[in-house]
């Protein structure tokens, strides 16, 4: 066992301590290596500052926090346990619906105990000491996500690993990855129950040598590389930095991109 203060895939590769990917129903899917997953079990409880802290919020107006010792956990249940791999421990995380207008309120709650909830577990994840013996390496870390209009917006901020890296550098350049378009397309359209307009811009562009670009409707909203890097070295990794996200349905449609495209990465064996 390697002790580790953070989880910092930019400048090292590391085994994989959590997944991230999505289900053809356009849930959510995050896998925890079991070893780590203990390590969140005896870290994350209510007494926890973050949690306590995301909990007395008014203006977020969460559910009560389910410690992950359970099977259903999260600001509400949030994460489902379901079966997974040897070592893994996999937790289904269905995306909100807005269906009609009565049931609108509840849904942007759901949707920002998602983010809270998904917020706490890859906190837990970065900062635990506990590593794994995992063949895959950590491909994203969820660096942050944002919960609110008056808490900077609905932006989430990632970091891509070396490996990643390697991967979105074998794709042609300015091309379309169809298949994270149709994850993002499919989650929109669960969210919001209809089909996105012929109008509404959705893109995975493979830009310069290793970088890539994730769109969805809205003004301007994507998540690109940070704006101080312009470093096209392959032995590196970089962040990803939200731009003009401002609602929590464009936070978890960009999130369903960055699980589509781990699943691609994993699926061709990084």
């Amino acid at each position: 066992m390697t002790s580790m203060q953070e989880l910092d895939i930019v400048r090292q590769t590391s085994p994989a301590r959590y997944e991230i990917g999505v289900k053809p129903n356009t849930d959510l899917v995050v896998g925890v290596h079991s070893r780590t997953m203990k390590a969140v079990e005896s870290i994350v409880k209510r007494g926890t500052p973050l949690v306590e802290g995301l909990q007395s919020s008014r203006e977020l107006g969460l559910p009560e926090f389910i410690e992950p010792t359970n099977n259903e956990w999260g600001f509400g249940r949030i994460l489902h346990r379901i079966d997974g791999k040897p070592n893994w421990i996999n937790f289904d995380c269905p995306l909100p619906a807005f269906r009609n207008e009565e049931n609108i309120e509840t849904t942007k709650v759901t949707g920002r105990a998602i983010s809270a909830t998904l917020l706490i577990l890859t906190t837990a994840l970065s900062i635990s000491e506990e590593d794994t013996d995992s063949e895959k390496p950590q491909l994203i870390t969820i660096d942050g996500m944002c919960l609110g209009p008056r808490l900077s917006g609905y932006g989430i901020s990632v970091s891509i690993g070396i490996p990643l890296v390697g991967w979105i550098a074998k794709q042609p350049r300015e091309t379309e990855c169809v298949e994270i378009v149709s994850a993002m397309k499919a989650a929109h359209a669960h969210i919001f129950g209809k089909q996105p307009d012929k109008f509404d811009r959705f893109h995975a562009m493979f830009r310069e040598k290793k970088f890539i670009l994730l769109q969805v409707p809205g003004n301007a909203c994507d998540l690109y590389r940070e704006v101080s890097c312009y470093d096209d070295k392959l032995d590196r990794g970089y962040r990803m930095h939200p731009h003009n996200v401002d609602s929590s349905s464009q936070q978890l449609t960009l999130l369903t991109g960055l699980a589509a495209m781990h699943d691609l990465a994993r699926k061709d064996g990084f």
